[in-house]
């Protein structure tokens, strides 16, 4: 039997998510003019890939369909199963990010990993999208969320490949 979180955590997680963003902002202003503060960093990236993980879980914002009809297959997979993929994929991509921060073993698969879940579904969104499933508009925070940390994992994966 899964278990969802409750749901009051949900109404919490943008004020969590934007004070992170805000650590993690902090963290990389200090660590740049300063040098050697990774704490701040490692703490916001590890509770940013928390948020992520978490809103996987948070129940979909699209209205339920009209009396007498369904959701097909292309509705279920834009509205639940992509976004779903996209944010598990952020989180895993974070903790990459982390590893390599921290120069841990395993940093590259990890940014390697998320970094094609994130590019598949947005690829697989986008598709969704100019195919004329309707109401996206409530599954495109998820990319404006991972968007960003995907073309820092993108950066961190070609920096770090051996050629």
């Amino acid at each position: 039997m899964s278990k969802t979180p409750p749901a009051f955590i949900f109404k919490y997680l943008p004020v969590v998510e934007k004070l992170l963003l805000l650590l993690l902002i902090i963290g990389l202003t200090i660590n740049y003019f300063s040098g050697g503060l990774y704490s701040l960093i490692m703490i916001s990236l590890m509770g940013l890939s928390c948020v992520a993980f978490l809103n996987a879980y948070q129940p979909s914002k699209v209205p339920p369909p009209e009396e007498g009809k369904s959701y097909g297959f292309k509705e279920l997979l834009a509205y639940q199963i992509m976004p779903k993929m996209i944010w598990i994929g952020t989180s895993v991509l974070l903790i990459g990010i982390l590893f390599y921060i921290l120069r841990l073993e395993g940093f590259l698969n990890m940014v390697f990993i998320g970094s094609i879940a994130v590019t598949i579904g947005a690829f697989l969104l986008l598709v969704l999208k100019l195919t004329g499933t309707k109401q996206m508009e409530h599954v495109m925070p998820v990319l404006y969320r991972s968007t960003p940390v995907l073309i820092i994992g993108i950066y961190i994966f070609m920096q770090s490949r051996p050629m």
